[in-house]
């Protein structure tokens, strides 16, 4: 499948998670709703060199998230690994569920792996759904933005 083609997937897919959550369309999306729905637990953990990871343990999904870092990161680091559970099943096999931990390298930031990829397009569009940011933005007061097309 094409690169925009999957993007669009992601996008599709975090839309529909908003949906199940009922999100109001404005403000910030609370994402212990989404991991309600979706049945999966935290854990903030001191974590070197790693900022969040899927985890299988005891009978369930763990979001694990790195404590020492910013509120702002910690969301969108939960939104990412939500991602990765919502669009990459074939990570997912219940008890023969495979840990898999990528650490933060020169080539992470290149957007070379498809699946990081999509699944931080999945946590944008789940953290700024294009709506709300659209809404947002035409509410500025007095803005006059001639150029720009939302879309």
């Amino acid at each position: 499948m094409a690169r925009y083609a999957r993007k669009k997937l992601a996008e599709k897919s975090a839309n529909e998670l908003l949906n199940r959550v009922a999100y109001p369309g404005k403000g910030a999306v609370d994402l212990d709703d989404v991991r309600g729905v979706l049945e999966l637990k935290l854990r903030p953990l001191q974590t070197p060199d790693v900022s969040g990871a899927l985890l299988w343990r005891d009978g369930g999904y763990v979001i694990v998230v790195n404590a020492s870092h910013a509120p702002v990161r910690q969301r969108f680091t939960i939104a990412h690994e939500l991602g990765h559970f919502r669009l990459h099943a074939s990570m997912r096999r219940g008890v023969d569920f495979v840990d898999r931990v990528w650490k933060r390298d020169g080539l992470s930031s290149l957007g070379t792996d498809p699946e990081e990829v999509e699944a931080n397009t999945f946590a944008a569009a789940l953290l700024m759904p294009r709506l709300a940011v659209q809404r947002a933005f035409l509410a500025v007061p007095d803005a006059e933005f001639p150029d720009v097309v939302l879309t």
